[in-house]
């Protein structure tokens, strides 16, 4: 069916709407916009449209937690995408398959995008760089630190001869995501800080937020940790990530990171409502962003004395890591996590438990037939 100007017209100006709900928190009416608008553009078979809505539609499922429903809508909206346009969406789509836990993927979207990023001459872009960052994190959670510093330093060189506060923001904010990792712990706060700096000169509310976010976190690791200074800098990203067009799993992880530092301030009845406003806000379909925010509400219970509701949140942290893809970095800390917390407990069959998981986690298991196998066999000749 032919599609007409003014029917087309009421499509564009209807996912503008949705773009704008989006963009000022209302995810769920703008799901509902964007929905309506882009069954009207199939229905007058206007491809620009269809492509268009299903980008905006993409977002909105995304903001909203749906995640399995965000990433075919994403791939849809990639086919049809050209030029820098194409990298934004990509870098949605590897975030997404990030967040569920499939890093094969998110990795692999990283690998696709290189013959079209050379073949368009677009590697010198903040775009590009942005979707190289999103591929570091992938690497960092996967425990492939050096291809992932390798990745920022490539990214650093470039960004730094680009000028761009956005390339060079990204670039300096992976670059503190590996070396926290590293236990560089001031080294990545003083990366993190540059990138703030850096991404305060531009219009990115929720990337701002998010920076912002990492940087309180980080106080919580130093090793004299620094939690008041970690509460203002969350509950500030927490406040802009509310008013931007933040998925509900970016406000629940705040809530998750401000429940652990105002744990350590010795609040632990604010940190148990804060928990419980993560464990709320978290996706299903992130299960190891749930089992974050479980974990926080345990560690809040266990620290009122209510060991009982503690071991049934941690119960509930054991279940969910899990569903998780075995080797990643990040799970395998939260079961480091979690052996502690079992061990103050007294449950020290459970604190095994979780040491072996972490383990597997981390890329270790037990040789074959169970033989040690001898440091001089591992060395090349």
């Amino acid at each position: 069916m032919a599609s007409t100007p003014s029917a087309a017209e009421e499509v564009r100006l209807g996912l503008g709407y949705a773009e704008l709900a989006l963009l000022n928190g209302e995810a769920v009416d703008a799901t509902a916009q964007a929905s309506t608008h882009l069954a009207r553009a199939e229905e007058l078979g206007a491809a620009d449209l269809v492509a268009r809505g299903n980008l905006v539609l993409a977002r909105c499922l995304e903001a909203t937690g749906r995640l399995d429903e965000a990433i075919p809508r994403f791939e849809a909206a990639l086919a049809e995408a050209s030029g820098t346009a194409s990298l934004v969406v990509a870098t949605a789509l590897s975030r997404c398959h990030r967040t569920v836990g499939d890093l094969a993927r998110a990795v692999e979207v990283g690998d696709r995008m290189r013959e079209r990023i050379a073949a368009e001459e677009l590697g010198r872009t903040d775009e590009s760089i942005q979707l190289s960052m999103t591929v570091v994190m992938a690497h960092v959670e996967r425990g492939d630190l050096d291809i992932a510093a390798r990745l920022c330093a490539e990214a650093v060189a470039v960004a730094e001869s680009t000028g761009s506060p956005v390339a060079r923001g990204s670039a300096y904010w992976n670059t503190s995501v590996v070396h926290s990792q590293r236990g560089e712990v001031e080294s990545a706060i003083d990366h993190a800080q540059r990138a703030l700096a850096l991404l305060g000169e531009t219009a990115d509310a929720r990337n701002l937020a998010r920076l912002r976010l990492e940087v309180g976190r980080l106080h919580l690791h130093l090793p004299e940790p620094r939690p008041e200074e970690a509460v203002h800098h969350v509950e500030r990203a927490r406040t802009e990530l509310a008013g931007s067009q933040a998925s509900t799993g970016e406000i629940a992880h705040a809530d998750t990171v401000l429940s652990g530092a105002v744990l350590m301030t010795g609040d632990p009845e604010r940190a148990v409502l804060l928990a419980e406003a993560a464990v709320a806000g978290a996706s299903p379909e992130a299960p190891l962003e749930v089992a974050e925010a479980h974990l926080a509400h345990g560690r809040a219970l266990a620290a009122l004395g209510d060991e009982g509701a503690a071991r049934s949140a941690f119960g509930r942290v054991v279940a969910l890591l899990h569903e998780v893809e075995q080797r990643n970095r990040f799970v395998a800390q939260d079961w480091v996590e979690l052996a502690a917390q079992f061990e103050a407990l007294g449950d020290l069959p459970a604190a095994v438990h979780a040491l072996r998981q972490a383990c597997l986690a981390s890329g270790l298991q037990p040789s074959p037939h169970g033989q040690a196998v001898e440091r001089g066999a591992r060395r090349a000749p």
